[in-house]
């Protein structure tokens, strides 16, 4: 396209000519099928029919046949019964519970490890009323020995003091050094309160139940006011802390030990405090 003047315009291209039937107002009949596209569809046909053949039909389970899992694990569910039939059998096992492989003193002590805490007795452990929690060895022992080379030390020195006061002071220093090695020896040799619930306990109502938590790690039931400690490597019922001093946790089965333990070498401190160094001193002068 040129102007009048003879300078070409750039300007939009012509479109493509339109096939001879349109141009002339007639229509376009459709192109042929190619045989490569019938013979695709055949096969795709064919293989459709072939699998249709083979194809089970879906089994849908019925209304009265579909149970709650969760329900199962409160009391009163659909295996609750037979689980309350096991718990005899249950609580005595746990995933990070380990084959007895020694045995001391003519088979006396035969000690188990659960995660890192150490069961001195199972056989006495593991009975039907659980009346000795007594037994069990936290995973750092070297800390109630410790604690107990600190009271020795301490009895010592303050014996020394106290035979210038009196045959009758000193023997009330012995008693409370065999007093606090008592409480002592309590705390860190009572099971904490070690879990081994592999089923919520029936005793419970449903609200209380739920509060109920699954640990990963041990593979049991956690009551509410317990946890995972990372120390011991078990759950623990009634968790305050873990205590290195002790060498083991605190919990619900030696919260009130650890408590007399305390209360005991206080009450040690005080007596050499008031008598032994101030008031036996000033009287025996």
């Amino acid at each position: 396209m040129s102007a009048s003047n003879g300078t070409p315009v750039v300007g939009i291209p012509a479109p493509p000519p339109l096939p001879s039937g349109l141009a002339t107002g007639k229509p376009v009949p459709p192109p042929p099928p190619s045989s490569s596209g019938d013979e695709t569809m055949s096969t795709a046909t064919a293989s459709l029919t072939a699998g249709s053949t083979n194809m089970e039909p879906l089994e849908i389970m019925e209304e009265d046949e579909h149970v709650d899992d969760t329900e199962s694990l409160l009391p009163g569910g659909p295996s609750s019964s037979q689980s309350n039939n096991n718990n005899n059998n249950n609580n005595t096992k746990h995933a990070k519970m380990q084959a007895v492989s020694k045995e001391y003193f003519n088979g006396l002590i035969k000690p188990q490890t659960v995660g890192n805490m150490t069961i001195l007795f199972p056989e006495n452990y593991f009975n039907d009323d659980q009346s000795a929690p007594w037994g069990v060895l936290g995973p750092q022992p070297m800390g109630p020995f410790c604690v107990w080379l600190l009271i020795c030390v301490a009895t010592h020195l303050i014996v020394q003091r106290a035979l210038t006061i009196g045959v009758l002071t000193t023997l009330t220093c012995y008693g409370f050094y065999c007093f606090c090695t008592y409480r002592l020896v309590d705390v860190a040799f009572r099971d904490p309160g070690m879990c081994f619930y592999q089923a919520i306990p029936e005793t419970l109502d449903e609200e209380q139940a739920r509060q109920w938590r699954w640990c990963d790690f041990c593979n049991i039931f956690q009551p509410p006011d317990g946890a995972h400690c990372t120390q011991c490597d078990v759950c623990i019922e009634g968790y305050d802390h873990y205590c290195v001093w002790m060498g083991t946790c605190i919990g619900k089965k030696n919260y009130k030990q650890f408590v007399k333990f305390n209360v005991s070498w206080l009450w040690y401190l005080l007596y050499y405090l008031v008598w032994v160094l101030l008031i036996g001193h000033f009287i025996k002068k």
